[in-house]
């Protein structure tokens, strides 16, 4: 209900006009005179409209209408002057006091509701213009505030922007992005550095015609990987060649990645130069190598030289043997001759007195002879495998040839304290090995098998047992080892692979070796090693590596190509 301020000196005139105003719907609210009107409009919700009478006690019309435009005020009041007057210049004065109308006295109850209609449409419109126009400011004040933030936003990411390329140019790693095209959108300065191809010649290009020479089969095949499975991908040493024809190793990880502008996904590929490590592990596994082989040194020496003892000792008996035989030549010559016939005699004699040691011995002589360079063959042998270099390829290979070996080379080790049982599988499938590091592995598990009996059997006179059996399960090749030394206590359990990790007294043992043993296995070979022991009953270690088509393989090696 709109509230309507009449404020007359006349009782009457304001009586029967507040009847009317209330008749009409609107709540009057009536004044005395001018003081108390303007009481009235100073409050802190006014009346939106007045009717003021021009002269009343105290302040007149037009002095209201003159303080309330004066006043700063966000409420808009409406006047109309009810006033006796009506020369044009009286009018002219009370609408230039601020008055919006007026009416001529006496008032007419049909004119004054026109007047008012006509003010409640015209206070209408001031509401919506003045509702239309804080919203306009509002939103006026919303643009400048999102311009702001807009802009400092942006400020935001291009300073994020210079971050980034800061950040992908000082990384010592290759850093490549590819959009859902295959095309590359980022190449850092180490992909500048390692592929001798600037940023420039390469942004926008689709990966595949930029000519990098590297392993593209396993990149590709880890590419399409990721993007499928939507999880990264980890591919160690993949061989590279620069452009200046410099051979290298990088550790590559690939990830898909999301395009707002593409629906196809993206690939991140972050690579690190590996060749130096590389390099130093090859260097490092040779120097292990070695270092067993000098380990292994003293027994594969007393290896050797007990047939080479034996076979100096025949080759002595047979020289020895064949000067007595130029006896027999000499007396036979002069029998030849016409010697007299007592040479005959002693010929015979003699003839009766060796031929049957001779007959014996000479064969068994020989025999040992060949058994002796047989089994200095086989310890040559053994050592030349045990030694050989690695590749970077793995080859197929028996693995119990490889088993073989191991026995022959380790035997010093375990020859006294054991005894060696095989049960080797015949038609088993060639696997994919390192030959020389596979040999490594089962050198030491022997070894360690044999000072676990040795520790067990001590002083007793008791030969322990060293098991060895190969078979296939599945996809894999298996080797297990069994002994009956010493065990492994159960608090040793997850410590066993640990490096620098070793149960032997000092000077006996390094703790490196079951951690050389299980980084060949696993990291190398992809293979698993594990081991079942009880205290003081033994231990049985499992290794299981994997078996692969050759094709894979002949497959791996034309990558390159």
């Amino acid at each position: 209900m709109l509230r309507v301020l009449c404020a007359d000196d006349d009782s009457l005139g304001r009586k029967v006009v507040g009847n009317l105003l209330s008749k009409w719907g609107f709540e009057p609210i009536l004044a005395r005179d001018g003081i108390e009107a303007w009481e009235i409009l100073q409050q802190d919700d006014p009346p939106s409209l007045a009717l003021l009478d021009w002269v009343m006690p105290g302040l007149s019309g037009p002095e209201i209408c003159n303080r309330v435009r004066g006043r700063n005020s966000g409420n808009y009041t409406y006047v109309i002057l009810l006033t006796g007057k009506s020369e044009k210049a009286d009018l002219v004065t009370g609408l230039s006091a601020g008055a919006d109308d007026y009416i001529v006295k006496p008032v007419f109850p049909m004119e004054l509701q026109a007047r008012l209609q006509t003010a409640v449409r015209l206070l209408t419109l001031q509401s919506q213009i003045s509702s239309r126009n804080e919203r306009l400011q509002k939103l006026h004040q919303e643009a400048v505030d999102m311009t702001l933030l807009l802009q400092q936003k942006n400020a935001e990411l291009e300073a994020l922007h210079d971050e980034n390329l800061l950040l992908l140019s000082s990384i010592p790693s290759v850093f490549i992005c590819l959009d859902g095209h295959d095309r590359i959108t980022q190449w850092n300065c180490a992909a500048e550095k390692i592929f001798g191809k600037s940023a420039e010649s390469m942004i926008g290009r689709h990966f595949l015609s930029v000519g990098l020479q590297w392993d593209w089969g396993a990149i590709l095949e880890s590419s399409f990987l990721s993007q499928n499975e939507n999880k990264p991908v980890q591919i160690s040493n993949v061989p590279f060649c620069t452009e200046e024809g410099k051979q290298g190793f990088l550790d590559v990880t690939l990830n898909s990645v999301s395009t707002s502008h593409c629906e196809e996904k993206g690939l991140l590929l972050l690579a690190t130069d590996v060749t130096n490590r590389t390099t130093l592990e090859l260097e490092l596994e040779r120097a292990r190598r070695l270092e067993s082989i000098g380990q292994l040194a003293a027994g594969i020496a007393h290896e050797m030289n007990t047939p080479m003892q034996y076979i100096s000792h025949n080759v002595e008996y047979l020289k020895n043997s064949f000067l007595k035989m130029e006896e027999f030549f000499d007396i036979f010559q002069k029998i030849e001759e016409g010697v007299a016939p007592e040479i005959a005699v002693n010929c015979i004699s003699l003839s009766q007195k060796h031929r049957t040691f001779l007959r014996r011995e000479v064969p068994r002589a020989l025999q040992q002879t060949l058994e002796g360079i047989s089994r200095v063959t086989t310890i040559l042998g053994a050592m030349r495998d045990f030694t050989r270099a690695g590749s970077n390829e793995p080859c197929f290979i028996d693995i119990n040839t490889v088993v073989q070996s191991s026995i022959d080379i380790s035997q010093h080790e375990w020859k006294y304290c054991a005894e060696f049982n095989c049960d080797l599988e015949p038609r088993l499938p060639d696997i994919p090995t390192y030959r020389g590091e596979l040999g490594q592995v089962l050198v030491n598990l022997f070894v360690n098998a044999a000072h676990a009996i040795e520790a067990k059997f001590v002083n007793t006179g008791i030969k322990g047992v060293i098991k060895v059996r190969t078979f296939q399960e599945g996809d894999n090749v298996i080797v297990a080892i069994e002994d009956n030394g010493t065990g492994i206590p159960k608090q040793y359990y997850q410590k066993i692979f640990d490096p620098f990790f070793t149960t032997k007294d000092v000077g006996k043992g390094t703790g490196q070796g079951l951690t050389i043993v299980h980084g060949i296995v696993v990291e190398h070979h992809k293979g698993t090693i594990r081991f079942e022991s009880k205290e003081g009953v033994g231990t049985t270690f499992f290794i299981s590596l994997p078996v692969l088509e050759h094709a894979s393989v002949e497959e791996s090696e034309l990558r390159m190509q």
